[in-house]
């Protein structure tokens, strides 16, 4: 039963994702060819206690990153781009705000696990509406759903130095073409503050 509520919020919160990108109008390559579903990612942080972030890992601790791992990465990833998405309750017709909260790219296909806080040579953090770094800060009194996402960068798309997550996210999110994304992993955490 568990597992079923986990996946009708996860597919709740992808669709808010979904509509948020549709909405945001950035522009990507034209969509045309392969619908082929992505290979699956297993990725996931030993830091996490059941679905809750540890404080740590917020405004709240020390602000930093926490640990990540996956599996095997499918050959035909050229690299990986790491999201940070939050879903912030609202009212009306969209369920959801949806902000990108950190993003990076540039992570070797080869790397299997990030530790707190570091990023290895060859890296580099797009900008979220925060700017250049990590944040995990909701107000006071919130509880947000998070989104750890984790996807292959197909040969088709270029990243810039200094590029937008939620641009960079809406090209890996496609629903076809050459800018979709050829691998997909991610998992949901919430935080609360007092």
């Amino acid at each position: 039963m568990r597992r079923q509520s986990k996946a009708i919020l996860r597919t709740a919160l992808l669709s808010a994702l979904v509509a948020a990108l549709a909405a945001c109008g950035s522009s990507s390559p034209a969509r045309t060819g392969t619908t082929a579903t992505p290979a699956n990612l297993d990725v996931k942080s030993p830091a996490m206690v059941g679905e809750r972030i540890p404080a740590r890992y917020t405004c709240d601790g020390q602000g930093i990153p926490p640990p990540l791992e996956w599996g095997a990465v499918p050959p035909n990833v050229r690299q990986l781009a790491l999201f940070l998405v939050g879903y912030r309750p609202k009212s009306g017709k969209e369920k959801f705000k949806v902000s990108v909260e950190w993003a990076v790219a540039g992570l070797s296909p080869s790397l299997h696990r990030l530790a707190p806080s570091q990023l290895p040579a060859g890296a580099h953090v797009g900008v979220a509406s925060a700017g250049h770094r990590y944040t995990l800060c909701p107000a006071k009194g919130a509880t947000v759903h998070y989104q750890f996402e984790l996807y292959g960068v197909p040969a088709s798309v270029s990243i810039p130095a200094h590029f937008s997550g939620l641009a960079l996210l809406s090209q890996l999110t496609a629903p076809s073409g050459p800018t979709r994304a050829n691998a997909y992993g991610g998992f949901v955490a919430i935080y609360s503050r007092a």
